[in-house]
């Protein structure tokens, strides 16, 4: 954890290359985990305990994928002592979440995790593409800003008002949130990239769904020469 830098929020395209990398290496779990945290505001712990039963696909009753945090039958409630929070993947941008899902969880069951991968497997990998990519320099430092990112792009790209970001994000309260009222901070990290880089995490951002969906062949995204 690392609370006095956690909060600078990592930009999508930072966590699209991020996730080609881990994807490029053959870690589609965790390019797929990478996303998800994003997608969902969620705290990476929340997502590492997920089971293919809390992912709920498409239905008569709803449209989108689902996705349910903390269910009651498993006992342990979120931090902030909820249980059976559910989360819409209801924004078009990422509609490549749910096949992604679909295709994860194929051969498991109902009461598998969907990660099999530990906290600090993942973070091992996830720092070393911070340090491939030399993004420590820009602020990126831990997988919890995949989380405050998650809000900045809601609030960057409109998709959502800050009183949604608040209630997906379970913040507390609407002071929380209101950092990331006009995403900027988002904008301020990406444009401290190299031109170089910009470019390669553009191109991520572009590919990503496609690579996560159908398991298309990722290439590894060069670094800074």
């Amino acid at each position: 954890m690392c609370p006095d830098k956690s909060r600078v929020p990592m930009p999508w395209m930072v966590a699209a290359l991020v996730a080609t990398c881990f994807a490029a290496d053959g870690l589609l779990d965790m390019a797929l985990y990478t996303v998800l945290v994003f997608v969902l505001y969620a705290r990476p712990g929340e997502a590492l305990r997920l089971t293919c039963q809390d992912v709920v696909p498409p239905s008569r009753m709803c449209q989108w994928w689902v996705i349910v945090l903390h269910p009651q039958e498993g006992e342990a409630a979120s931090k902030t002592g909820m249980y059976d929070e559910s989360l819409v993947l209801d924004n078009d941008k990422f509609a490549f979440v749910g096949p992604a899902l679909r295709r994860m969880m194929r051969g498991k069951k109902a009461g598998d995790l969907l990660f099999n991968f530990s906290a600090a497997e993942f973070n091992v990998k996830f720092h070393g593409a911070l340090n491939t990519y030399n993004l420590k320099r820009v602020g990126m430092v831990c997988s919890y800003q995949l989380r405050h990112g998650g809000a900045s792009e809601g609030a960057l790209s409109k998709a959502r008002p800050l009183v949604e970001i608040q209630k997906r994000g379970r913040w507390t309260t609407l002071a929380s949130v209101r950092r990331y009222e006009n995403g900027g901070r988002a904008v301020e990290v990406f444009n401290r990239l190299s031109p170089h880089l910009q470019s390669v995490a553009s191109r991520c951002a572009d590919q990503i769904g496609k690579i996560l969906s159908d398991g298309s062949r990722a290439s590894r995204p060069p670094p800074d020469p």
